[in-house]
């Protein structure tokens, strides 16, 4: 975008030459351009249309290139009832404006979308200007697809709790088809049975809008085109945006059928049971339409949800009939087996019944298969449950308990796990138990149903992982709210940054004597303190770049082991209990002792009345595979380091949440609730983890695990960068730099010609790859790791084949873990992250060349 508004014509614009633009909208584009936000900037009484590449995104062909410098009210003006009085107030001085999930009707793509988008409208100041404002600067997300699925996250829960509460299956299926029918906006929703044959399909009712026919009858499978009909015996779900021309529907009477019942697109989820296509759940529309996989995702689940529901009124239905009619069937037993046999064996469900001298009465094949599968014994009508269980004293213990229960009257149900197999151990069965009474309401046996519901608990577990991460995402909701502090922050430190080194550039322009030291170190210490900004916030979000190198961590705390007094005062002790012969872990040494001091700060405001601090360190090796899999770590040997302080500690309800990110229990203005969220990032980037042990009045354990390191210990010191030391001119090494920002790219070269060393420069990964492939001398390669063409990892593994010796240097400001992984720090290479000092970029480079 910054080529396309460098080469627009705003000469014939109401804004006119660049030249001639204020420095308040100059400073707001280099924002915008600079920034990955979706954003753009509204400017002058006409509002011309400024925007940056991921706001590009957002537009669609119908208004991207077009809506650059356009009058935005000509660009936007189906949407401008809702957006243009917003505006308007900004413009008038009034102040900033908020909207969160605002729904937006627009064209985009070559239809028209409702989309949600979460934006702010803030105020560019122009002192020029009557109101004193010169523009609109609007950042903003589409949040379309987190709308969406909060939307089917609450009608699937609804659709739960409706359908729990409902017995006969024809109501349950009408029931769904009505809430599928009006959450997707459709003409017709309903269920078609297929008969044994497969031949046809059997409509008992369905859900229509008005406008829309029923489909109630029975209709021939071959008539909607057997092309469709494969797809769905396949187990596919069918999607047609028009059935008139679509290629599943041109056999047979397809398009014919489609016009017949008044349905040119529609949603087919087939229902599959054995193998065999046993029914589907249609979804029609009188008119074309695109349907989105969100729709088709939320019809295939309701299906899923629906038949299940189905199948168990079915199955309870048949339960009820069989248990009103099962005490004349028992009086009249010997006649009635067969009876009972063919009954019973029809359902996949455990059915069995005991007289009160515990003998079976009846039971069905599946339970009978299962008793023999667990028990080594088949049994059989009028055999004794107690004589044939009586090997196995637990399981007597167990079941005779639950079956005395129901001979004593007490009907009840439960959930139990139990394997079907070796390779399926985790099934769990609901079993429930009745009585059987005679027509005076005498107990004469009990009965037990028992149905495998394993699928429907995996649903509930699904549903409670869902609900989980929805608070997660509305939790950090509250984090974007900050968005708006931390970029008034960089617009100040930026302010600071662009208007030292403007007035310079201006006094110099005019020949002015200026104290170049004043206005150079202003830019430093903004620049300085946007650096540690922008650390913390990637601490925060265990994302930043980190430098692992082997530490012993028990030669690093004692090292800080005057620091840390200082830190506590005289009121509390410090006792540092250390590990012999503790194993190395590789990690960011620096990171490392931040955490500590911060532990060690927060244990000091624990003891306010003074106390006893411990650090203590220790080998651990993780050998169980569960737990290292809920903490998503690897199994292994570990270095830990326990803090231990004796002071107020914490309420559970407190520890569960003191890793969380601006949680703190703190004064207002004693504490950001960053630091233990940030040492929990250092550890996970790290490859460990952390955990907390407190009880209130006893004191807090927080122990922090690394991985253990088995490689070189003396690579575990690194001294401290030394002063810039220029080097005898005429070296023969040459560097070759790949950077894209050309102000990094020659501070780089400028430092390698202050150490004496020669440089070759290249923009872009292709052609840094060019020069490394070619005949010239390169001692060293320094790349960007964010490069266009390819990056900067590509253009090292490229540039190793070719020069397998070569060593390579990364630059990064934002490493996305990449710095502690391994198949980025390939030996011959090393990281160090923006912003560098020179001296710490310079003590790299002539360690690389000459070591």
């Amino acid at each position: 975008m910054g080529e396309l508004i460098r080469a627009f014509e705003w000469e014939r614009t109401p804004l006119g030459s660049p030249e001639q633009w204020p420095q308040s909208l100059r400073t707001a584009l280099r924002i915008l351009l600079t920034t990955h936000h979706p954003a753009c900037v509204f400017w002058g009484p006409k509002l011309v249309c400024f925007y940056n590449d991921a706001y590009r995104g957002s537009l669609g062909p119908e208004r991207h290139p077009a809506m650059l410098g356009a009058p935005l009210r000509e660009v936007w003006s189906e949407t401008w009832s809702v957006m243009g009085p917003q505006i308007e107030r900004v413009m008038s001085g009034a102040g900033a404006s908020w909207a969160e999930d605002h729904l937006v009707m627009i064209p985009r793509f070559g239809q028209r979308e409702e989309i949600y988008w979460t934006y702010s409208f803030s105020p560019i100041d122009d002192a020029d200007a009557a109101s004193h404002v010169g523009g609109v600067m609007v950042l903003c997300m589409e949040t379309t697809k987190k709308v969406r699925a909060e939307r089917q996250l609450a009608f699937q829960l609804a659709l739960s709790d409706k359908l729990r509460s409902l017995s006969d299956a024809s109501e349950i299926m009408l029931t769904a088809a009505e809430m599928v029918g009006r959450q997707l906006g459709a003409g017709r929703v309903g269920y078609g049975e297929i008969e044994p044959s497969g031949k046809s399909a059997l409509v008992v009712c369905d859900w229509t809008a008005p406008g829309m026919a029923s489909l109630a009858g029975e209709h021939r499978l071959t008539d909607f085109g057997m092309s469709l009909v494969r797809e769905l015996q396949a187990g596919h779900t069918v999607r047609l945006e028009d059935g008139l021309n679509d290629p599943l529907t041109k056999d047979a009477n397809g398009a014919d059928v489609y016009r017949a019942i008044g349905a040119r697109s529609g949603i087919t989820v087939p229902l599959i049971k054995d193998g065999r296509l046993v029914g589907a759940l249609y979804v029609h529309q009188a008119e074309p339409r695109r349907w989105t996989d969100a729709e088709v995702g939320l019809a295939r689940e309701t299906a899923e949800r629906t038949w299940e529901a189905v199948e168990r009124a079915r199955a309870e239905n048949a339960l009820r009939q069989l248990n009103a009619t099962l005490e004349q069937r028992v009086e009249d037993a010997v006649a009635q087996r067969k009876l009972w046999g063919e009954l019973l064996d029809s359902v996949t469900a455990l059915v069995a019944a005991v007289g009160n001298d515990y003998r079976f009465l009846a039971m069905n094949k599946a339970y009978a298969d299962r008793f023999e599968h667990r028990l080594g014994v088949r049994p059989k009508v009028g055999e004794s449950l107690l004589e044939l269980m009586k090997a196995q004293r637990e399981q007597l213990a167990l079941s005779g308990s639950r079956w005395s229960r129901a001979l004593a009257g007490e009907e009840f149900t439960l959930i139990e796990p139990a394997a079907t197999s070796d390779r399926d151990p985790d099934r769990h069965f609901e079993i429930t138990y009745t009585s059987l009474r005679d027509p005076f309401g005498r107990v004469i046996g009990a009965f037990q149903y028992a149905q495998d519901v394993t699928e429907r608990l995996r649903d509930q577990q699904r549903l409670t992982e869902a609900e989980e991460s929805l608070r997660q995402s509305q939790k950090m909701e509250a984090v974007g709210q900050l968005t708006g502090g931390i970029a008034h922050d960089f617009n100040n430190l930026l302010t600071g940054i662009i208007g030292s080194l403007d007035m310079m550039q201006r006094k110099l322009a005019r020949g002015q004597q200026i104290d170049v030291n004043a206005y150079v170190s202003a830019a430093m210490t903004a620049a300085n303190r946007a650096a540690a900004l922008t650390h913390r916030l990637l601490a925060f979000s265990r994302r930043q770049a980190l430098d692992p190198r082997p530490v012993h961590a028990n030669r690093l705390i004692f090292g800080m082991e005057e620091l840390l007094r200082r830190t506590l005062g005289e009121a509390i002790a410090l006792e540092l209990v250390e590990q012999q012969n503790l194993w190395l872990t590789r990690c960011d040494q620096n990171q490392l002792e931040s955490a500590l001091l911060n532990l060690t700060i927060n244990a000091r405001d624990a003891m306010p009345q003074g106390g006893k601090l411990i650090i203590q360190t220790s080998n651990e090796h993780l050998e169980d595979a569960h737990e290292a899999k809920l903490r998503d770590v690897m199994p292994g040997d570990y270095i830990a380091i326990a803090v231990c302080d004796n002071g107020v500690g914490m309420s559970p309800e407190v520890m569960s949440r003191a890793f969380d990110p601006f949680f703190t229990t703190k004064p207002i203005g004693q504490g950001t609730g960053l630091g233990l969220s940030m040492i929990y990032g250092f550890t996970r980037q790290s490859g460990g983890y952390a955990k907390i042990q407190s009880e209130v009045a006893r004191g807090t354990t927080v122990k922090l695990y690394l991985p253990a390191y088995h490689g070189d210990h003396e690579l575990s010191q690194e001294p401290d960068p030394a002063p810039v030391t220029l080097l005898p001119a005429g070296r023969e090494e040459v560097v070759l730099v790949v950077e894209d920002e050309q102000v990094v790219r020659d501070l780089v070269v400028d430092l390698l010609a202050e150490l004496g060393y020669r440089s070759l420069q290249a923009v872009d990964g292709p052609s840094g790859l060019a020069i490394a492939l070619s005949d010239v001398r390169i001692d060293l390669l320094i790349s960007d790791v964010g490069l266009p063409g390819f990056n900067g990892r590509q253009l090292a593994d490229a540039a190793c084949a070719h020069r397998p010796d070569l060593k390579v240097l990364f630059i990064t400001g934002y490493a996305h873990n990449a710095a502690v992984s391994n198949d980025l720090l390939a030996p011959g290479m090393q990281m160090i992250t923006k912003p560098f000092a020179l001296e710490t970029l310079a003590e790299r480079i002539r360690d690389m060349i000459e070591g």
